[in-house]
């Protein structure tokens, strides 16, 4: 025979399930719709930063590009220059003038170095650079084919060790090469607040971090590739992902540099940005244990204070079953407990007086 619930476990099971339903569903409701908010809201922000940034390092590339356009336009103006001595003076006056600018090549017709512009300190010596053959390099065939300004891959540079880019700009009859130091998009990468989790970071075409608050990082030459939110964006694919750097996990959004193909990206920690949901978790889990606790001791009072009464009218109708008339008292708090006390006693009453007679 199947065993049967009691009616006390029945109501406990009950009073428990209408207490805590609600405090769960609404807690686990709210608890969801602020993740998902404070994570659109932490995306967004991201986004705006990741282009405010992406703005700023093409603003600086654009200032190095006009440097060169300028002196394009002044080769191309004055083609007597080209041949002048004085161009060399030229080329080492805009180095000089810039501290981005690691040196600067004049090329002719037959893509070989006619001129070049270089710092003092640098080691280089203009000999052993003039009459090199650049018309094997990627850079000078696209410049050169199409006409157009062309940024190079980046690279290390010999004489500074750090991430350096070329910028090709056609000329008539030759091109104009300027090899430019990147150190300013660690500059601009170092920029945020130190109260913010987030950061920002730098990546070439090849998935290369070429800027990074942590200059390590750009020195080991980092390769993201691998990594969802980079292989997506050089895809030409954008969002906001989750993946895991140098054992930690990460949230990122990236925003593509239109001159030159990189990407900017701006992450967190997850752990850290989370940080207020995971508290509020915590104190949800707290408060639904003291619910827990509050919600047992009250029903255990309520039930005992109910099934008294009840377990007290059972031992009344055991006992008139059996011909024991002797009730015990049955506590009076219920209206319909005590009507049936009452039944009860009026038959025990009967019982005795009909033995009686």
């Amino acid at each position: 025979m199947k065993k049967k619930i009691t009616l006390k476990n029945a109501l406990f099971i009950i009073t428990l399930l209408t207490v805590l339903t609600p405090i769960i569903v609404i807690g686990l409701v709210a608890d969801r719709f602020l993740f998902q908010d404070l994570r659109n809201d932490i995306s967004r922000q991201n986004k705006n930063l990741a282009t405010a940034v992406s703005g700023e390092v093409n603003s600086h590339l654009e200032g190095q590009l006009k440097i060169v356009r300028q002196l394009a336009e002044q080769l191309d103006m004055d083609p007597a220059l080209k041949k002048s001595k004085n161009l060399d003076l030229i080329l080492n006056a805009e180095i000089a003038a810039d501290e981005f600018f690691e040196s600067i090549f004049v090329l002719d017709a037959r893509g070989k170095v006619s001129h070049v512009g270089y710092r003092r300190a640098s080691g280089m010596i203009r000999e052993n650079y003039l009459g090199i053959d650049f018309t094997g390099q990627d850079f000078y065939r696209k410049a050169s084919r199409e006409g157009e300004i062309y940024w190079s891959g980046t690279f290390i540079s010999p004489i500074s060790g750090e991430p350096t880019v070329a910028v090709s700009v056609p000329i008539d009859g030759g091109l104009v090469i300027a090899n430019v130091n990147l150190r300013e998009l660690t500059n601009i990468t170092k920029q945020l607040d130190n109260t913010s989790y987030s950061y920002v970071y730098v990546v070439n075409r090849a998935g290369n971090v070429i800027a990074h608050p942590d200059e390590r990082v750009v020195r080991q030459q980092f390769n993201l590739n691998n990594l969802p939110i980079i292989r997506d964006g050089l895809a030409g694919r954008f969002g906001t992902y989750r993946y895991t750097f140098l054992g930690k996990e990460k949230e990122g959004t990236a925003v593509q540099i239109p001159e030159t193909g990189w990407l900017v990206v701006v992450a967190h920690d997850v752990e850290e940005a989370y940080a207020l949901v995971k508290k509020t978790e915590r104190i949800f889990l707290l408060g639904l244990l003291a619910a827990l606790f509050f919600s047992v001791l009250a029903a255990t009072w309520s039930l005992n204070k109910i099934l008294l009464p009840l377990n007290r009218l059972m031992t009344n109708a055991q006992k008139l079953a059996g011909g024991d008339y002797s009730l015990v008292p049955v506590p009076g708090e219920f209206r319909e407990i005590e009507a049936l006390s009452g039944a009860f006693a009026y038959m025990a009453d009967a019982s005795t007086s009909g033995k009686k007679s």
